[in-house]
């Protein structure tokens, strides 16, 4: 046949075909598409280009059923030029050229060159294994390509997705299903969504971008040496410059249970800006919210696991994992908290906010990051702190200090005279240390810290630095200088404040679990309506199998974003009872 120009010959030879069909068949010739968009229509696709294809088929259907794949003959040659394809609810491709040769062992792929969405080039080069037994018998393909790239925008591509998945506004989150984390997403960009790794890919793929970009993550000389296999997608040796430092990443992102899926990851963080980190990535703002106030660079060791939330993003309350920070300096440009400690202090103006020599381990389990005890300097202050703060921003840390009395305000000095001097008065001579040992407790949220004296330690030393009978004296005077009712009556509304927020906690889990698992049914139905279109449509047209396939889509889509509404209207109703029971415990708080 001729179209719009173009010869066509197509051949196709059949016999026995129902004992053992054996047949033989090619297509030479060239198709232009633009003319055969015309032609045929087809709804929700535009398609233009030309495909020019000499390819040769020929075998039994009982060789494919014997695995007798070597005697099966495919080969041939197809060239594509300037295709475009055009799906209403998918980013636009535009493949200026594309080679692809055939054998009955593989398919190669030559000189691909491409577009996706607009500005997001990919450069293709490689080898398919296994593609008959694939094609036919649903076997394992095998691969290996490498991929180059001047710039992949992931936000752009996903923008143009399907309408039904795109993101919320800028004020929203979407709630994570089985935590309390929280995913803020721009405006115009389109949400990620849990992407199933076939089983059936044993493909390994090297990949180089110039630039990457993706919400607020801007990368340059992006590297990976990525490996699809049993149904787990692996990334090693991944390298990237980022926020005027580097990142490297080995991860896995196993889907063989898509309703929990994985992701499993190391970094090695070199020369970031704190600030810069806190800006970029959302992990980091629930992890360590005080970044937000950090000049300096860091280095920085993590390894984690964690839950993906369907947004692909890390379920916080299920990372597990440990980690390293280092930095020659920081600098706090905001904390309430350390103002708050200088204040409780009385620390003079010699004390700075610089602090040099940072070398923190943690580690993160069942929502919180423990600290391990690290010392510190800035200026002449000694410190030493430990604790562990919560992803809902409460603390629990204990300072130790070391204070020189020349750093001291003059009240505090006076304080601590007239302590020499009523010891003086039982008949006991105390000189008082010129550096002063303090702990200091920390507690409350990052936005609302309380700070106060914390009298004793683990090791049982006193923080007077004196002799036994001197450390009683001192420290009954001090007991005597403060109002035990008032001291009484805080504790007792703190107790019973906490408890009002752990019951308030306990009742808003139950409305998240209940949530979860009524989207996950909505979610269960939806896949098996959506499983059961396709299915139906197997022995029909390519046409009415695309048209399924979309069907199948929207049911997805209209089920997900139920589900999601679901959960989030829980989660905002579980977080409303925690917020009521903490503004009860500080208005109890207050009163005293």
């Amino acid at each position: 046949m001729e179209l719009a120009g173009s010869p066509f010959d197509m051949t196709l030879n059949l016999k026995t075909p129902v004992s053992d069909p054996d047949f033989s068949g090619s297509m030479v010739g060239k198709i232009d598409l633009t003319a055969l968009s015309k032609a045929v229509p087809m709804d929700s696709i535009r398609l233009s280009g030309l495909i020019d294809m000499s390819v040769r088929m020929a075998g039994k259907m009982s060789m494919i059923e014997k695995s007798q794949y070597d005697s099966f003959k495919a080969s041939g040659k197809i060239g594509i030029k300037n295709m475009e394809i055009a799906m209403t609810g998918y980013p636009e491709v535009k493949i200026q050229e594309a080679g692809f040769e055939f054998t009955p062992a593989y398919a190669a792929l030559s000189n691909t060159r491409m577009n996706v969405g607009g500005k997001s080039d990919f450069n293709l080069n490689g080898k398919i294994e296994n593609y008959i037994p694939y094609i036919f018998k649903n076997k394992t393909i095998k691969g290996n390509l490498t991929m180059s790239s001047k710039l992949v925008d992931v936000s752009e591509i996903m923008s143009k997705m399907a309408t039904g998945t795109t993101a919320p506004a800028k004020s929203d989150t979407i709630r994570h299903s089985t935590g309390t984390g929280t995913t803020p997403l721009k405006d115009n960009t389109t949400a990620l969504s849990v992407i199933k790794v076939p089983k059936n890919i044993d493909f390994d793929f090297n990949a180089l971008i110039d630039d990457f970009s993706y919400d607020n993550i801007k990368a340059k000389k992006v590297k990976a040496h990525i490996i699809v296999r049993d149904g787990i997608l692996s990334i090693r040796g991944a390298s990237m410059d980022i926020l005027n430092g580097t990142i490297g990443m080995n991860a896995d992102y196993d889907t063989r249970d898509t309703l929990k899926p994985v992701m499993k990851a190391d970094f090695d963080m070199q020369n970031i800006g704190v600030r810069d980190a806190f800006n970029t990535f959302n992990t980091v703002k629930k992890l360590a919210p005080a970044a937000k106030g950090i000049d300096g660079k860091i280095n920085a060791k993590l390894n984690y696991m964690s839950l993906l939330g369907r947004d692909m993003m890390p379920v916080i309350n299920t990372i597990n994992g440990a980690g390293n920070i280092k930095s020659n300096e920081i600098t706090l440009l905001e904390s309430k908290t350390f103002d708050q400690m200088k204040n409780v202090l009385k620390l003079g103006d010699k004390c700075s906010n610089t602090f040099k020599d940072i070398n923190i381990s943690f580690k993160i389990a069942d929502g919180r990051v423990y600290v391990s005890p690290f010392d510190v300097r800035t200026g002449n202050l000694k410190m030493n702190i430990g604790g562990d703060q919560g992803l809902d921003q409460t603390l629990n840390y204990i300072v130790k200090t070391e204070i020189p009395r020349s750093d001291l305000g003059g009240t505090v000095n006076s304080f601590i005279d007239n302590l020499s001097a009523q010891a003086a008065a039982f008949g006991i001579k105390y000189k008082v240390a010129d550096v002063l040992k303090v702990n200091v407790k920390v507690t409350g949220t990052f936005s609302k810290p309380i700070v106060a004296p914390f009298f004793g330690n683990n090791s049982g030393e006193s923080t007077g630095g004196g002799k036994s009978a001197v450390q009683e004296t001192v420290k009954q005077t001090i007991d005597n200088s403060v109002d035990q009712a008032k001291v009484k009556a805080r504790a007792e509304a703190e107790t019973e404040g906490d408890k009002l927020i752990k019951e308030a906690e306990e009742k808003g889990q139950q409305m998240r679990d209940e949530a979860s698992k009524a989207a996950e049914n909505i979610r269960k139905e939806a896949d098996t309506q959506a499983q059961k279109l396709i299915d139906d449509s197997a022995d029909k047209s390519q046409l009415q199998k695309m048209a399924a396939q979309r069907g199948a889509d929207s049911i997805k889509k209209n089920a997900d974003k139920k589900a999601t509404q679901l959960v989030q209207e829980a989660d905002v109703q579980a977080n409303k009872l925690v917020e009521e029971a903490k503004a009860k415990k500080a208005e109890m708080i207050s009163k005293i």
